[in-house]
């Protein structure tokens, strides 16, 4: 994964902002803010600074499956995965951070699918 992250390392180095979609994103974005419940409003637009994110991802991996399962802004379904998926959202906000020097990603609950349905519109 590293290795193919590098290879777009030039195509990142002039983005002046990193955005992240649905799914992984949306959740560690409720997380971090200390959400109580799932709330597309708070969390669509929401901006990240990586420290806080990196402290979100941090305490995902120390929880057991079943600790995530119980929190209610973690999808059930997503309980066993998110973990994995924080690995990654991490190598991309390194990624972020040292090709372009951002410090912070700006969370979507948009995703591909509604860039494909606005494209043939």
């Amino acid at each position: 994964m590293r290795d193919t992250l590098r290879e777009v390392a030039p195509l990142v180095a002039s983005a002046r902002t990193l955005v992240g979609c649905a799914g992984t994103f949306t959740t560690l974005s409720a997380l971090t803010q200390g959400l109580d419940s799932y709330d597309p409003a708070r969390i669509h637009m929401s901006e990240l600074l990586f420290d806080e994110l990196t402290a979100t991802t941090s305490a995902l991996r120390a929880q057991t499956a079943e600790q995530r399962r119980a929190n209610p802004v973690v999808h059930p379904g997503r309980a066993d995965v998110i973990a994995a998926g924080s690995v990654i959202v991490e190598e991309i906000v390194d990624l972020a951070r040292e090709s372009a020097g951002l410090g912070s990603v700006v969370i979507s609950e948009k995703d591909i699918l509604d860039g494909i349905v606005a494209g043939l519109a």
